[in-house]
């Protein structure tokens, strides 16, 4: 006999002690929100496990180039790191129902700043823009120096300049809505 009357988990936990059969799982007797936390756990100890690994190969590989490029790689999964707890921490303070100040803010730019921040935005998107214009410019004339060097470096500042778009489109769809 199987039981869809209610999943919460308390709920489950009685019905199951009381040996009533179910067919749920135990995925089923988490929800949505519980489920992406567990997600978030696990790949924040799995990038912190990959960090040890970045860090030993950015200090103790003899190859200089190599090091320097596995240093870049590891300023990268730093970063990475820090944005997978704030996710995770966010995501544990709302399954937790903690009111303590979230790890995340949100985007909300009061009314008499507003504009201004709208126009600021605008001004660092065209930036942006144009640097990938440029670095699109400059990735032809780099790629056959220094063994192709230069061209992964450039491609990784373009990376980084369209995720630098995404983020101030997103800001700016936040801060246009009234």
């Amino acid at each position: 006999m199987a039981t869809t009357t209610d999943s919460s988990p308390v709920f489950l936990d009685a019905l199951l002690a009381t040996g009533m059969p179910t067919e749920l799982t135990t995925s089923e007797r988490k929800s949505e929100i519980e489920q992406l936390l567990d997600q978030l756990e696990a790949q924040e100890a799995e990038e912190r496990e990959l960090l040890k690994e970045y860090e030993r190969a950015a200090e103790t590989t003899p190859d200089k180039g190599v090091r320097f490029l596995m240093g870049l790689v590891l300023e990268d999964e730093q970063r990475h790191r820090r944005l997978m707890e704030l996710m995770t921490n966010d995501v544990r303070q709302s399954v937790l129902w903690l009111h303590d100040r979230p790890a995340l803010p949100s985007v909300e730019g009061s009314d008499e700043r507003r504009a201004a921040l709208l126009e600021q935005t605008e001004k660092f998107l065209a930036v942006e823009r144009q640097s990938l214009a440029e670095l699109a410019n400059l990735q032809h004339r780099v790629s056959k120096i220094h063994s192709g060097l230069l061209e992964i470096l450039v491609s990784s500042m373009a990376a980084d300049n369209r995720k630098h778009v995404e983020i101030l489109e997103y800001v700016k769809r936040q801060l246009s809505k009234s």
